[in-house]
């Protein structure tokens, strides 16, 4: 077990995301409803439906400065990360991590990046950590995956 910094991105969770889709639902049930009015009873409908129509620009700056903390800079945070050494493989809560160094030897990365192939040939990537250990931090990390056998993919 081996306890140290890392530079990882803030991760939009599943509360997180609900609260964001649902104004989304609503504005889409609200443009079917009104259009269905608009069809069935009564054509001044349609004037109601471009107003909610239009109505999805606030919703999407909404959406977009909600999410502001999990884009760019603002979303890398240090976090301190638990890493467990079984059978020369690294883990991160139970989940198996790759380890690749940069060139200039100054950066360990590590993630558990996998790419499935999809329908039709299409392939998709899925990671649920993916993490930086930088300087002061790479010197000792190098030295437990050594004592521990895990090999740094280059």
């Amino acid at each position: 077990m081996y306890k140290t910094m890392v530079k990882t991105r803030k991760i939009l969770g599943n509360k997180e995301a609900l609260k964001l889709i649902l104004p989304l639902a609503i504005w889409f049930v609200v443009l079917i409803a009104t259009f269905i009015i608009g069809i069935k009873v009564t054509a001044i409908a349609f004037a109601f439906l471009i107003i909610v129509f239009l109505s999805i620009i606030p919703i999407a700056y909404h959406l977009r400065k909600s999410t502001h903390e999990f884009r760019g800079k603002e979303s890398i945070i240090n976090k301190e990360v638990v890493f467990n050494a079984i059978n020369g493989e690294l883990y991160v809560d139970n989940k198996k991590m790759r380890v690749t160094q940069n060139k200039s030897k100054t950066k360990i990365y590590v993630d558990d990046i996998a790419t499935y192939k999809a329908r039709f040939g299409a392939k998709t990537s899925s990671a649920t950590f993916i993490g930086t250990i930088e300087k002061p931090y790479v010197n000792d990390f190098i030295k437990f995956l050594d004592e521990q056998g895990i090999k740094i993919e280059k």
